[in-house]
C-alpha cells in the first residue's frame, strides 16, 4: 500500500488501521461527526478511514479541529493509536459469555385416569343412569358408554349392537334370534323388557308424561337435562364454584338451532327463566 522504507502520514496510518479492522471483520458503531477544518487536504482514498477511526476513538485531531492528514505520525502518536486500536479490538472481539445449560426438565408423571366402562355395572345394569351415578359415587373420573341408532334414527345406549344380552321378551322369556338395534324401529325396541329409558333429546322431557303413560310404571324415565344439571351442580360444588343462591340470577342460553326458534318456543317451557340472551354455537367444534 505504501513505500515501506519511508515515514507514514496520519491519514495513511488511519487507512492501514481501517483495512485491518475490515480484514478482522470488526464492525464499529460509528456516529456522524463534523468534518475537520482541513477536510479538503484529506485524500479521497483516506477520508472514510479517517472518519471511521475518529468516530471509534482511535485517532483525534491535532487541535483547532484540524487533522493534519499529510503530517508524519510521530512515534508517540503511533503508540497511542495502536493502544486505542487494541482497546477497540478487545471490546469488539470479546467472547460471548458461556450460555448456562438449561436445567434438565423432570418428566411429568403419567396421569392415571379411571374410566367406568358402561358405568359401574357391578352395582347396576350397564349403560343406565343408576350405573353412571354409582360410578361417580365410587370415584370414577370418566364414563364410557355405547350409542346406537334405531332404524328410525333414535339414539339408545347399549353395549352390543344387538339387544339379546341385555333385554328379554315382554313375558320375561329369552329372545330367540338376533335382534339388531339398527334394523328395529324405536317402537319395536320398546316391545321388549326394558327397565330404564333415557330421554336423550332436549324435547323429550316436554313429553315425559305421555312417554311415561305409554311405557308404563315398570320403566324408569331419566330426564337427561335434569340429570346433566345435577351433575354440573355437583362438579361446581366440588370445585368450590357453586353459587348457593336458590332464586334470582340470570339465564343465558346456547343452542345449535336458530336463536329465533328457541326464543319463540322457550317461553312455553322455561317459565321464569324465559327471555334470557340466546346465542347460537357450532356444536361440531365442541
Amino acid at each position: 500500500m505504501f513505500e515501506p522504507e519511508r515515514g507514514i502520514s496520519r491519514q495513511e496510518i488511519c487507512a492501514i488501521v481501517h483495512r485491518y479492522l475490515i480484514w478482522k471483520d470488526v464492525s464499529l458503531q460509528t456516529v456522524p461527526s463534523a468534518q475537520f477544518a482541513d477536510d479538503a487536504q484529506i485524500a479521497e482514498w483516506a477520508k472514510e478511514s479517517v472518519y471511521v477511526c475518529r468516530s471509534a476513538g482511535i485517532v483525534c485531531g491535532v487541535g483547532d479541529n484540524h487533522f493534519a492528514p499529510n503530517v508524519a505520525a510521530r512515534r508517540c502518536e503511533a503508540a497511542q493509536i495502536f493502544k486505542n486500536l487494541l482497546a477497540v479490538l478487545e471490546d469488539a472481539l470479546e467472547p460471548e459469555p458461556p450460555v448456562e445449560p438449561e436445567p434438565p426438565v423432570e418428566p411429568e408423571m403419567p396421569v392415571i385416569r379411571y374410566v367406568a366402562h358402561r358405568g359401574y355395572h357391578v352395582q347396576a345394569p350397564e349403560n343406565t343412569m343408576p350405573a353412571f351415578a354409582a360410578a361417580a359415587e365410587a370415584g370414577y373420573q370418566f364414563l364410557e358408554s355405547d350409542v346406537h341408532f334405531t332404524k328410525d334414527g333414535v339414539a339408545v345406549l347399549c353395549h352390543d349392537s344387538t339387544i339379546n344380552a341385555t333385554a328379554r321378551n315382554a313375558d320375561g322369556s329369552k329372545i330367540v334370534g338376533v335382534k339388531s338395534i339398527q334394523f328395529m324401529t324405536y317402537e319395536e325396541l320398546l316391545q321388549y323388557d326394558i327397565d330404564t329409558l333415557i330421554l336423550g333429546c332436549t324435547h323429550y322431557p316436554l313429553l315425559k308424561k305421555l312417554i311415561g303413560d305409554f311405557m308404563g310404571d315398570e320403566v324408569r324415565l331419566v330426564d337427561s337435562g335434569k340429570v346433566t344439571a345435577q351433575a354440573a351442580a355437583a362438579a361446581l360444588e366440588d370445585l368450590g364454584l357453586l353459587n348457593g343462591k336458590s332464586s334470582g340470577g340470570t339465564a343465558r342460553y346456547f343452542v345449535s338451532d336458530t336463536p329465533e326458534n328457541f326464543a319463540e318456543l322457550g317461553s312455553i317451557f322455561l317459565g321464569e327463566f324465559a327471555g334470557g340472551p340466546v346465542e347460537r354455537i357450532a356444536i361440531e367444534t365442541y
